[in-house]
This record gives C-alpha cells, structure tokens and sequence, in this order.
C-alpha cells in the first residue's frame, strides 16, 4: 500500500472516530436527560388536593350541557353578593341578594309551562323593615309587613285593587 492511501485510510479512520464519539455522546444524553426528568418528577411535591382560598368575581357552577345552574357574583352594583339557582331550562327559581341596605329572597314557579305570571315567595329585610309577599301568577298577592315596629297585613285581588289591610293594633 502506498502512503497516501495509509494517510488517506488514517484520517478517514479519525473522522468515523470524531463521529463515533459525537454519536456516543448524544445517544448518552438523550438517555440521561429523560431520567433526569423522571427523577424530578418523583421529588416533586404533589398538587394541593386543598385550596385555602379562592378569589373571583363570578362562580358558575353549569350542567354537562353549559346551562347555568348555580350563579354567585356580586351585586348588581357590585354593593353585595347575590345567589341564583336555575332549573335544568336556565330558568331563574331561586336569587338571595345582599347590600348595605338589606338582604331579598325570591323563590319562583310559573303555574303552568308557557303560561303568564309565576308563584312567587319573595322575603326582605332592611334596617327599617321586614317584608313577606306572596304573589299569584295573575299577580293576586298577600303581603305581611312590619315597617318600622308596625305590623300590617295586605291582601291584593290580581287587578290590584285591596281586598284587605290589616294594620295591627299597638
């Protein structure tokens, strides 16, 4: 063999050793980085399964179908928290509110599907007074009301005109 073609064999013999090593040395890696990873993952603290506190402005709780069963927000003026239940139609049934000036509980029922007007069960408290009303879906109502230490009892026929007013002797 000529010694060019010794010299020629040698730096081909070092050119696949440079890529040998290049190769071992990637194949290395790529085997230690995934174990490093497994590793980290093992020492990791697992997720808090507790939270101490959550903070938004609205919550809604929804079906498997998006509706909106629950709703917590804050008021309308953003003065207080409110409430509301739905059925599975979104419909509202149900609403508690609070503010500064009070607290109202409404509770609702239409008489039939697709009919004007609902039952109603409404209740409200203020500093001032403390009021009950019952209302029909032709908008007959009974009210019970104490207003200021007086009590009062308020009977409405569907057309609004007062069948009875009761205002409690002291």
């Amino acid at each position: 063999m000529s010694e060019q073609h010794n010299l020629a064999l040698s730096a081909r013999i070092e050119r696949l050793e440079r890529a040998n090593r290049r190769l071992s040395l990637t194949c290395g890696l790529s085997l230690f980085v995934p174990l490093l990873a497994i590793i980290g993952w093992q020492n990791a603290t697992p997720p808090a399964t507790q939270i101490d506190s959550l903070q938004v402005h609205k919550l809604e709780v929804v079906d498997p179908h998006g509706v909106p069963l629950v709703t917590l927000n804050t008021g309308r003026n953003d003065e207080g928290g409110s409430i509301t239940l739905r059925d599975k139609n979104g419909e509202r049934r149900a609403w508690w509110t609070a503010d500064p000036d009070g607290s109202n509980l409404a509770l609702a029922k239409e008489k039939e599907p697709n009919s004007d007007g609902m039952n109603t069960a409404g209740f409200s408290v203020s500093a001032g007074s403390a009021e009950m009303n019952l209302i029909g879906p032709g908008n007959g109502m009974f009210a019970a009301t104490v207003r200021e230490d007086q009590p009062k009892l308020d009977l409405w026929s569907p057309k609004g005109v007062s069948l009875f007013t009761a205002p409690w002797k002291k």
